[in-house]
């Protein structure tokens, strides 16, 4: 739910009394955050002891979700529809301005971020049709119409946050998360295509945003794509997932083993170099452009012979 522009309101959704009492409303009174947070505040009011949650997006709109009440889609529809008139009816009278309501259909738990796009498309009709209205969403079809599930940002960015920690038992049960919320409830291949589709452009994306290849970090995983057998299969979706994530993982460590043992070789380099200068570590770290503690903990744990052998030259 969302205030509708002042300047472009019709004429007739405001009376003569509301227009003159809003001409002596304080300037205050009418800046637009203002009125955004009155208007969640008597959305919130309203619909308390009802179970619905609010809050306001970051456009500063009214999101208001609503609990199942066992009802079918169309009661459901009807019942949150006509709660909204009535709350209209209130935000003009208190407010002296009108709002629309875009309505999202209903959505199991783990499908409420797809609910609430729907409403935001909803609200944009306003735009075509007028005014202080409450549009619910159209599928454009004669029946209803099943969408594919998918994460939210959230579950994304925890999910590349595990990988870039190497954190697997978290990357592990996010995917799971991914799997019981978007691939179980699909009741087809179709729908199942979009959060695998997900999944695979995800890890695709980390695989190049750190400069590897995916066909030297995960090839034979992230190509299972291709094989409309296997995504039809949606039992294998999370182990499929859980292989390339493993394979990442291990890329990764392999990866930084190497790039240390680089490391330590071009420092023991340098001090091989300098045997005959008064060298420190401080001026090993700014060659090798890391930091001093970095450099003495990396010759801290270095072989002892190789230590010995250079002190003794």
């Amino acid at each position: 739910m969302d205030l509708d522009p002042a300047a472009e309101s019709p004429s007739g959704s405001i009376s003569a009394s509301a227009e003159t009492e809003m001409e002596r409303e304080p300037d205050k009174e009418r800046d637009p955050q203002w009125l955004q947070s009155s208007l969640h505040t008597l959305v919130a009011a309203y619909f308390e002891g009802s179970g619905c949650f609010s809050f306001m997006d970051e456009n500063g709109a009214t999101v208001a979700v609503f609990p199942g009440a066992g009802e079918d889609e169309e009661q459901w529809l009807y019942r949150i529809n006509m709660g909204i008139v009535k709350l209209q009816e209130v935000v003009l009278d208190c407010l002296k301005a009108t709002a629309s309501a875009g309505i999202g259909r209903p959505a199991k738990r783990g499908g409420v971020h797809v609910s609430y796009r729907q409403a935001k498309s909803a609200l944009l009709e306003r735009y075509m049709y007028g005014h202080n209205l409450v549009i619910p969403f159209e599928n454009g079809g004669a029946g209803p119409k099943e969408e594919a599930l998918l994460p939210d940002a959230e579950l994304e960015r925890r999910l590349l946050l595990s990988l870039e920690s190497g954190d697997a038992a978290k990357a592990h049960q996010l995917v799971m998360q991914w799997y019981k919320s978007c691939c179980e409830p699909a009741s087809s291949a179709e729908l199942l295509l979009e959060p695998v589709l997900f999944m695979h452009s995800l890890l695709t994306r980390y695989i190049h945003a750190q400069g590897w290849s995916v066909r030297g970090v995960a090839a034979q995983e992230l190509a299972a794509i291709r094989d409309p057998d296997e995504l039809a299969r949606q039992e294998h979706l999370a182990a499929w997932a859980g292989r390339a994530i493993d394979k990442i993982l291990a890329y990764a460590d392999k990866q930084r083993v190497s790039k240390r043992h680089r490391f330590i070789d071009e420092l023991m380099a340098i001090v091989e170099q300098s045997l005959d200068q008064d060298i420190g570590l401080h001026e090993i770290a700014d060659r090798l452009y890391v930091s001093p503690p970095v450099s003495q903990q990396i010759v801290q744990e270095r072989n002892q012979n190789d230590l010995f052998r250079l002190y003794s030259r």
